[in-house]
């Protein structure tokens, strides 16, 4: 009898770390067009780690874990050189991309499976016109023209993207779109009493999020009394 409950005991913490594990794994199937061959690879931001396929007649199937959701970046490359093109959301489980080389920003890309993903796209594709009038006055800057011109502009297209993010956060308190965006702009002294008030808008499944915790220590690191 005994060794029978040890045998159902065993069997139950496999199944339980088979699941776990089995959790989480993911998948994200896809090609970009005009990358044909070479590798592709997802760069996870929070451990630092990188994950890769080859590419196969102009198609990949990446795998590994992650913590679902996690900020990840996609590139590709060849001969050993890597370079990495836009950010996307990624979950444990199975998605798919569609791309074209020549339009690999945040907004053009298409990944379904995830609608945290889809969420980010169209957030993304809010934040657009401010990214390319960002990357205009960039490029600008390389030509050596007025520095304080530029430094006026790039202030005001500053501006106009924190704006954005706050209005978005008060409509999406409990969206992780809110708490990665918050804690990748809102980072300035200024915006310390917003940040504040989003930390305390979000529920509690949301604060124990990566970016959240970020923008937690961010406010204790600035004597906000925030708790635990």
């Amino acid at each position: 009898m005994a060794r029978r409950v040890y045998i159902y005991v065993y069997c139950l913490a496999f199944l339980s770390l088979f699941t776990s594990f089995q959790s989480n794994q993911y998948s994200l199937k896809g090609r970009i067009k005009g990358i044909d061959r070479g590798w592709i690879y997802i760069k996870h931001r929070q451990t630092n780690t990188i994950d890769s396929a080859l590419i196969t007649k102009g198609f990949f199937e990446v795998t590994g874990k992650t913590e679902t959701p996690e900020f990840c970046n996609l590139g590709a490359g060849n001969s050993g050189k890597r370079e990495f093109y836009f950010g996307f959301f990624l979950r444990a489980g199975d998605m798919t991309l569609h791309a074209d080389k020549d339009s690999l920003f945040d907004a053009a890309v298409r990944i379904d499976g995830y609608e945290v993903e889809k969420e980010f796209t169209r957030f993304q594709i809010q934040m657009r016109p401010i990214d390319v009038m960002s990357n205009r006055v960039w490029e600008t800057e390389k030509t050596n023209q007025n520095q304080s011109v530029l430094n006026l502009q790039l202030k005001e297209l500053d501006a106009k993207r924190k704006e954005i993010i706050w209005n978005y956060a008060l409509q999406n308190p409990d969206s992780y779109i809110t708490a990665f965006e918050a804690s990748s702009y809102l980072i300035e002294k200024e915006d310390l009493d917003k940040l504040e008030r989003i930390y305390f808008g979000m529920n509690s499944i949301l604060r124990q999020w990566y970016y959240s915790v970020k923008i937690k220590k961010y406010l204790q690191e600035n004597n906000r009394n925030i708790g635990e």
